[in-house]
């Protein structure tokens, strides 16, 4: 049986969802792709078990069949090909797993087939929740939080973001917040329509960069479904289905110090540029940049372990005592490459306690970073 179809469009459907397949699995199926025809379309399948995607496109199909084929080598191969009009993809034979032939111009290349019947299942669950969001406002809650995401496993309720429905100053908001224990960070958006009935959840990191990659070449609205233990996006030709984290996130607005009087008025473009030279003389994987705040001035300093320095002065809008204080240089930088406005204001109150962190021109994301001691 042939399918014909477009190289591009082939090569993008396969781009947004070969990327949740492990390169190592204990099971062979889970390492492939599964691939299903109907009529003028081919929809191709991939799960890790916590997170199932499917994308369909246009095809000139010539019958009906379900196998699967290795998704990385058949993504590379389709990468590697170069821009074709059309791809011929011809499966033989249909009765049987059989091999996968993909033609392109003068190059040909066999993948084997394995059946389709040991491909989990994937259920998207009944529905609790059903809403729609901007790409927009999507993207900007992720993008605002995913940085501060925590890796420790042992705080598995921390891998991922918070999503939930609060009020600010008046007015219902979607907010999302992440922490690692040293920073958090939180974004929020206006509550779209129809999800005042949405329930705490938290979206394990990996959905969060698949969900990344997904929204930055696409505009318009997503549809979001969620039941009890899952969350379904419609992204386009793409859905993305994925268990949520069964935990409780803890009450993450203890942590803000709201109290902070102390303001540091520093341009985002200056300090961040500072930081980058500073740093460039140490060779540590953690890099601790420490800031003397004075009157009307910064002054950045690193010192490394091969008994290498350097110091940066930068103007600020300060009036209160002087504060010594030491941050890891790459939390500073992952802060402030989310703030949108041409100032940054820090709100501290001693060396050795929490600073709040916002931006001049967006009051919907706040930023908390927790001092080194050096």
């Amino acid at each position: 049986m042939k399918v014909q179809v477009n190289n591009s469009e082939l090569l993008q459907a396969l781009g947004h969802i070969q990327s949740i397949v492990e390169k190592r699995t204990t099971k062979s199926i889970l390492s492939n792709v599964k691939i299903t025809t109907q009529k003028n379309k081919i929809s191709f399948y991939t799960t890790d078990l916590d997170i199932f995607a499917k994308e369909s496109i246009n095809a000139s199909v010539g019958g009906q069949l379900t196998t699967t084929v290795p998704i990385h080598i058949f993504y590379e191969i389709i990468r590697k090909i170069g821009i074709q009009n059309e791809i011929q993809l011809i499966f033989e034979p249909s009765d049987k797993p059989g091999k996968m032939l993909i033609k392109a111009g003068l190059s040909e290349f066999s993948l084997p087939c394995l059946s389709a019947e040991e491909f989990p299942d994937f259920e998207e669950g009944k529905h609790s929740c059903e809403f729609e969001i901007t790409s927009s406002d999507l993207h900007y809650l992720i993008a605002t939080t995913k940085h501060a995401i925590s890796y420790d496993e042992t705080r598995y309720y921390l891998s991922g973001v918070f999503l939930h429905v609060t009020e600010d100053n008046g007015v219902n908001v979607l907010r999302a917040v992440a922490t690692d224990v040293h920073r958090l960070a939180i974004g929020e958006v206006t509550l779209p329509k129809n999800a005042q009935l949405l329930p705490e959840i938290i979206i394990p990191k990996k959905t969060v960069f698949e969900l990344t990659k997904l929204l930055e070449n696409f505009s318009g609205e997503v549809p979001v479904g969620v039941s009890p233990n899952k969350i379904t996006f419609q992204i386009g030709n793409t859905t993305l289905v994925s268990k949520l984290i069964d935990g409780k996130f803890p009450d993450y607005d203890k942590a803000v110090p709201y109290g902070n009087t102390k303001l540091l008025e520093v341009s985002t473009s200056e300090l961040a540029k500072a930081i980058d030279l500073v740093t460039a003389i140490s060779t540590e994987k953690t890099v601790a940049v420490k800031l003397k705040i004075e009157k009307d001035k910064v002054t950045l300093s690193v010192s490394d372990k091969i008994n290498s320095s350097g110091t940066i002065e930068i103007p600020a809008i300060y009036s209160s005592d002087e504060i010594s204080i030491a941050f890891n240089a790459k939390y500073i930088i992952d802060i402030l490459n989310n703030l949108t406005g041409k100032k940054a204001y820090f709100k501290l109150n001693s060396g050795s306690t929490a600073v709040l962190v916002e931006d001049s021109d967006n009051t919907n994301c706040r930023f908390v970073l927790m001092p080194m001691q050096i």
